[in-house]
C-alpha cells in the first residue's frame, strides 16, 4: 500500500518518532514539504523527509469535485492521492469527507499505524498511539 501523507501527520510524528515516516517509505508532495520546514524547521524538516519520497503534486482535474473548504494544498494532495491510486492520511475531517466523496482510499492517523501494523512492532505501534493522545 502507497501513502500520501499531509503536513499534520509529519508534525504529529515530529513529536513522537522524527525518523518514521521516512522508514515506513509513505509519499508526500513539495507544498507539504515547504509547509512542514515553514512550521518546525528547515533542519528538524529535512530530517524527517529522509526516507520519504516526495512526488511531484497534481491538479484537480474535471473528474475530481472541488471543495470550498480545502486550501490548495489540500485539494493537490487530494489530487495527487487519486493519481498515484495512493491512500491518503490526514486527520482533517474536510480532506477525509472530500477524498471519501471522490472515492479516494484515505484513513486517518490512528487507522495508517493500523495499516502499518504487520510492518512495525506491536510495541512499537503501542507506544506511537500512546504518544499521540
Amino acid at each position: 500500500m502507497r501513502f500520501l501523507v499531509n503536513t499534520t501527520v509529519f508534525v504529529y510524528f515530529s513529536q513522537v518518532r522524527p525518523d518514521f515516516l521516512g522508514r515506513m517509505g509513505v509519499n508526500t508532495i513539495r507544498e507539504v514539504a515547504g509547509e512542514l520546514s515553514h512550521l518546525i524547521g528547515e533542519s528538524e524538516s529535512n530530517e524527517m523527509l529522509a526516507g520519504v519520497e516526495v512526488v511531484k503534486s497534481q491538479r484537480l482535474g474535471k473528474e475530481l469535485e472541488k471543495s470550498r473548504w480545502l486550501s490548495e494544498t489540500d485539494d493537490a494532495l487530494l489530487a495527487t492521492a487519486k493519481f498515484l491510486g495512493a491512500e491518503l492520511v490526514s486527520d482533517d475531517k474536510k480532506l477525509l469527507a472530500a477524498a471519501r466523496k471522490n472515492s479516494c482510499r484515505c484513513t486517518h492517523t490512528p487507522g495508517f499505524i493500523e495499516a502499518l501494523a504487520q510492518k512495525i512492532e506491536k510495541e512499537e505501534a503501542l507506544e506511537i498511539l500512546e504518544k499521540l493522545k
